[in-house]
């Protein structure tokens, strides 16, 4: 298996996520880690914001495959998670709603970042 040099040990990502944090004023930045490429036998998603341990997770077939700019927008799409997390305290679930896609506006996310590349559009967006 070929590894990408620059994220195999997941340095370069938490860099970047650091400094996006400071860009969008989130006010701690998670710690990006490895997401296994299977989990209880089952294919896992792209990546998920873990609010209990405020850690994204990143598939190791994502990180190893994919290049920097599409690692950047994964980021960023759980990043959105992260700020909505920080400005609903109590109230925001993590899901794909209004607020969500308010936050990317606000942050400037595209909506193919914003809609996780699902396919289809955000209404208003």
């Amino acid at each position: 298996m070929n590894h990408r040099p620059f994220l195999s040990d997941f340095s370069k990502a938490n860099i970047i996520c650091r400094s996006l944090c400071q860009e969008y004023g989130i006010k701690n930045p998670p710690q990006v880690i490895p997401l296994p490429e299977m989990r209880y036998g089952e294919c896992v998603g792209l990546a998920y914001y873990n609010r209990l341990h405020n850690e994204i997770e990143i598939n190791l077939y994502v990180i190893w495959r994919w290049i920097e700019k599409e690692i950047v927008e994964i980021i960023q799409h759980e990043l959105a998670h992260v700020f909505c997390y920080q400005i609903y305290p109590g109230s925001y679930d993590g899901a794909h709603d209004e607020r969500f896609y308010h936050v990317c506006k606000k942050l400037g996310l595209s909506e193919y970042v914003a809609r996780a590349n699902k396919d289809e559009p955000v209404e208003g967006y």
